[in-house]
């Protein structure tokens, strides 16, 4: 007998398994945005219950956790210290950015088992949570927290930053199914992922004089030493009140500080006036001293403490006792001589301690090595902290980096120069008289770096604004011409820039070279990569043909070929033997430089059916102006592949030491010089007493437009020779129809020493010849 299920007992069933087995959203919620930076907080249940997870974008000095009292509450009163950037996205895929230490606080609403874990930083616990937030044990690098299921609830907890920079990943993993769930022992692995955020930990970097006080975490415990940037109103520095542990940073203030670096660790730099005070401050979380080996300290405070500070004699250095993590401010009053002089903050550690009467032990925390000036150096132009450069048109906008381009400008393009002018301590100089000049009547126009400019209209620009991050334009005084032009940068009558421009013209001229031979019946469109007559890697393409073509403007310089017009053969030129031509690769950059290899264009031309010759012209078109160019003529052959050779040496005989040329002809099976493009297969020679240079095994075409291939030997190499005629062979496996060669040669060592048998037989000579005069002298004897 079966039994009945009620309606009421299938509900609770249903509603049970929706809640245990959440399904994954196809899509975001529509239209579910995360907020931006500073804006208002997003509501927990603003996306995918379960598979969204936000971060308080309201920030304040001290990290607040989301109370998770209520789901619709907008943010409620969560805030994140140190957050920089978040992106819109809600779910999976999102990214931020945080200074190191910085705290983020974290919500969502959730109706299963969830768990939230990264592989680096620290979440604080408890958690929020109406039931029960389970940290999770630390499984070196990853951590996290686990929450227990509740029935449509909220969840927040607040990760602090790591103090290292880096790029980290909070992932908050959702129960699934019963076979896929999440607990607290499979927080990192069980479920699915619900959301993730890709973390950006941006080290701290100090603003420059005159800029803002840097912020302060809670984590940033003994790792940072600070300057108060901004400098006093009043006449006299102030110490930070500190009053709380995070908004003392922004009560300080300097009096006389010229120039300040952006780090915050022990090779900081700054420059002071003789006799002017940097205010100090850092968050702590032990006893500290400043030790100055110059100057003196004053007005020392450690936040919320009625601890008492202590000073050395000498008021060099200060000890302040420290328990938690806590604010400490002092003022160091720079001395009257100039020079140069350390600030140094030391922190008590587990073995080395810092005491009122032992200041100067314990760990080196924050160094500033200070240059005491007795004048400011500011407000006047410095070479040194400027920067100048030419720049490409396809560069677009960029600071000025003092590097010039190397990058040609083709016709009709824009030429930059980007400067940006500084005083001697790296910093922005104010307004002032700025005039721009160029000869040869190039028209220049003048604009922010981040803007563009009308097109100039005359060669002289005349501003009084600010010389930072600005950027001069160039064109061209006629339209196709090409043009040099040298550009003046003056600031308040001072030189600070000239720069020499050249814009290349229209193309006036075809130089055609490197010219092979093809092969007959072919278009010898010959693919990248194949053994061809010419082939060459420029840049990252692959190029290849039967001759080069190189444009030049009516100044001779070399002009690209990728655009601005088209090449053709000159159809009045054209043969049965030489059908047609074509540019197959053509010239897509050129270096301002002498350096103009990238401008070579590759081509190539078709051929009939019967090996010939013909001199063919080719030409281009220029889009802009209609001109048309045509090249010189030039001999385009076409031949077989090679099928029989011969083979000889440049001379018959050769000393030990020199170099021996071996030329070998390919010929096709008509007796014609071979194509340049066939493969004519790995050549094997035998040469008693000499060594190859040219690598003979390998496969390749003729490397001579008449179809001839040349290696060099080296006669004897290091080794000694005996000297002898002697026959050298030259074999081609591959070419079946081809006679092995057998070229003749002598070799002899080129000494002059003589042999014993020479001097032997100059000694049977000359007995011989001493002979015949004894027996002529005894004839005119008998005769007498």
């Amino acid at each position: 007998m079966r039994k009945r299920i009620g309606l009421s007992a299938i509900a609770a069933l249903v509603s049970s398994l929706l809640v245990v087995i959440p399904l994954a959203p196809a899509n975001a919620t529509t239209g579910t945005t995360h907020p931006a930076v500073d804006e208002t907080n997003a509501a927990a249940n603003f996306g995918d219950v379960n598979y969204s997870l936000f971060v308080a974008t309201q920030k304040a000095t001290t990290a607040v956790i989301h109370p998770a009292t209520a789901a619709a509450t907008t943010g409620h009163a969560a805030r994140s210290t140190g957050l920089l950037a978040k992106s819109t996205a809600t779910a999976g895929a999102q990214t931020a950015s945080v200074s190191a230490g910085g705290v983020l606080s974290l919500y969502t609403e959730v109706s299963t088992t969830v768990a939230i874990t990264a592989n680096g930083g620290s979440f604080a616990t408890p958690a929020q949570n109406i039931g029960t937030a389970t940290a999770i044990a630390s499984t070196t690098p990853s951590n996290g927290i686990f929450f227990p299921k509740e029935s449509a609830t909220v969840v927040a907890v607040l990760w602090t930053a790591p103090t290292a920079a880096g790029s980290y990943t909070i992932t908050m993993r959702t129960s699934r199914a019963t076979s896929n769930t999440v607990t607290a022992a499979t927080a990192l692995s069980g479920g699915e992922t619900g959301a993730s955020i890709v973390v950006t930990v941006v080290a701290p970097t100090h603003d420059v004089a005159g800029g803002t006080n840097h912020p302060l975490f809670p984590a940033k415990a003994d790792d940072a030493l600070f300057v108060a940037v901004q400098n006093s109103t009043t006449g006299a520095s102030i110490v930070s009140s500190a009053s709380t542990t995070n908004d003392g940073s922004l009560t300080p203030r300097s009096i006389g500080l010229l120039t300040k670096d952006s780090t915050v660790g022990t090779a900081q730099t700054a420059t002071v006036l003789a006799g002017g005070a940097l205010s100090l401050y850092a968050n702590v979380a032990t006893n500290v001293a400043f030790i100055g080996s110059g100057g003196s300290f004053s007005g020392a405070v450690v936040a919320n403490s009625a601890a008492t500070v202590s000073y050395s004699n000498d008021v060099k250095t200060v000890f302040l006792p420290g328990t938690t993590s806590q604010l400490v401010a002092v003022r160091w009053n720079a001395p009257t001589t100039p020079g140069t002089y350390t600030v140094s903050m030391n922190r008590a550690s587990a073995t080395a301690q810092v005491t009122p009467t032992v200041g100067s032990s314990g760990t080196l925390t924050g160094q500033i090595t200070v240059s005491v000036v007795a004048a400011s150096a500011g407000g006047s132009y410095s070479a040194a902290y400027s920067a100048c450069n030419t720049r490409s048109n396809s560069q677009g906008h960029g600071v000025a980096t003092g590097v010039d381009t190397t990058s040609a400008i083709t016709n009709g393009q824009t030429a930059y120069i980007a400067f940006d002018l500084d005083d001697g301590y790296d910093a922005a100089l104010d307004s002032g008289a700025i005039v721009v000049s160029a000869t040869g009547g190039a028209l220049l126009s003048l604009a922010a770096n981040a803007s563009t400019a009308a097109a100039g209209t005359t060669s002289t620009v005349v501003s009084a604004r600010i010389p930072s991050d600005q950027v001069v334009q160039v064109t061209q005084a006629t339209a196709n011409a090409p043009m040099t032009t040298t550009v003046t940068i003056t600031f308040n009558g001072t030189t600070v820039c000239t720069k020499t421009i050249t814009i290349r013209g229209e193309i006036a001229k075809l130089t055609v070279s490197n010219v092979g031979t093809g092969d007959i019946n072919s278009a010898n469109s010959i693919t990248a990569g194949a053994t061809t007559w010419m082939a060459a890697t420029i840049g990252s393409v692959d190029r290849a043909g039967l001759f080069n073509v190189t444009a030049t403007d009516s100044a001779g310089n070399t002009v690209v070929t990728n655009a601005g017009g088209s090449y053709a053969a000159d159809s009045a030129t054209l043969t049965t033997t030489v059908q047609a031509l074509s540019v197959t690769n053509t010239a897509t950059t050129v270096s301002s430089s002498a350096d103009t290899f990238s401008g070579l264009a590759f081509g190539t031309w078709t051929c009939g059916a019967t090996a010939g010759s013909s001199a063919v012209k080719l030409t281009w078109t220029n889009s802009g102006s209609g001109k048309v160019v045509t090249s010189d003529a030039f001999t385009a052959r076409c031949a077989d592949d090679p099928y029989t050779y011969t083979a000889s040496f440049d001379k018959a005989s050769y000393v030990q030491g020199e170099i021996a040329t071996l030329t070998v002809q390919f010929l096709d099976s008509k007796g014609n010089k071979a194509n340049t493009v066939g493969n004519h297969g790995a050549a094997t020679v035998t040469s008693p007493m000499m060594t190859a240079i040219t690598a003979t095994s390998s496969a390749g075409t003729a490397n001579k437009t008449d179809g001839l291939r040349v290696y060099t030997f080296t006669v004897g190499g290091t080794t000694a020779v005996t000297a002898g005629a002697y026959v050298a062979i030259v074999e081609y496996a591959s070419l079946l129809a081809g006679t092995k060669q057998t070229p003749a040669y002598k070799i002899s060592t080129g000494s002059t020493d003589v042999s014993f048998t020479e001097v032997l037989k100059a000694v049977v000579a000359l007995i011989a010849s001493i002979n015949k005069q004894i027996q002529a002298l005894q004839k005119l004897i008998l005769k007498r």
